[in-house]
């Protein structure tokens, strides 16, 4: 849509498109890899975009909250209202001129709770439903096994698949002698780390509110040698089939939403 005048985009809207809201992040991803990965959920949506036909791609939102990240230097991250907010008031402008297909590419897992308060304010307050995918989402664990085989368990934040990704996406900027191993901070005595914040005792999930620089010094878990520009395109082709798959559905839906046995929203 930046690259379109307001004639193009009023034509475009015209045909009930579906708008594709893409987000990200600013945060650390090992000690070797961009920070921007925005960039990545912009191109996907655009990328889509173009295949799908009848379809309109938003400015990228290159925020969001990513607060656990802040013990390393370059992340910028917005407090969950300011997020909240920003989102919210883009969805309105858009939706004011009456689209009722909008889906965010959210590259993010950070900012889903905060996409869930707007989807579901604005389908109380429009009686629209949003909808919302993520990119690395379509990464099954099926794939996970065909990509990295018996090696399958050791992908993780600030190793896979942004390593693979970026050398796929941005290899000029990968800094691969940089590119170290995971340096865990803590001892979770019993427990066994599943997670950035998540923690495991015989199968039971337990939500533990850690920055990430607590997990690991350098901001890695996984294991970063596994990255290849040969997998990033494998993922990069697969990933655009996938979010394909799911606009072209996402555009036959009918996305009014119904009232509850009182009548309300």
């Amino acid at each position: 849509m930046p690259s379109m005048t307001w004639k193009e985009v009023e034509e475009a809207f015209k045909g009930n498109p579906v708008v594709m809201f893409p987000l990200g992040s600013v945060e650390e991803h090992g000690p070797h890899a961009p920070i921007g990965d925005y960039r990545m959920a912009e191109t996907l949506a655009i990328e889509v975009a173009e295949k799908v036909g009848n379809a309109v791609v938003l400015p990228v939102l290159p925020f969001g909250y990513s607060e656990y990240f802040k013990g390393f230097p370059g992340c910028l991250s917005l407090k969950p209202f300011s997020l909240y907010n920003v989102v919210k008031d883009v969805c309105d402008c858009v939706l004011d001129f009456g689209i009722d297909h909008l889906l965010f590419i959210n590259g993010h897992k950070g900012d889903e709770p905060i996409l869930d308060f707007v989807g579901r304010d604005i389908r109380r307050e429009r009686g629209i439903v949003l909808a919302s995918v993520g990119p690395w989402s379509c990464l099954t664990p099926d794939l996970n096994k065909i990509l990295y085989g018996d090696k399958a368990t050791d992908v993780g934040h600030g190793s896979e698949p942004m390593g693979s990704l970026g050398m796929h996406f941005y290899p000029d900027q990968m800094r691969l002698d940089l590119m170290e191993s995971s340096k865990r901070v803590r001892d979770y005595g019993d427990f066994e780390l599943a997670g950035p914040s998540l923690l495991k005792l015989h199968g039971v999930p337990v939500m533990f509110y850690q920055h990430y620089h607590e997990v690991a010094s350098n901001g890695v878990m996984g294991d970063p040698n596994l990255a290849s520009a040969e997998r990033g395109q494998k993922m990069h082709q697969w990933i655009v089939e996938r979010l394909v798959e799911v606009v072209k559905v996402f555009q036959k839906l009918d996305t009014k939403a119904r009232p509850g046995p009182c009548g309300t929203l």
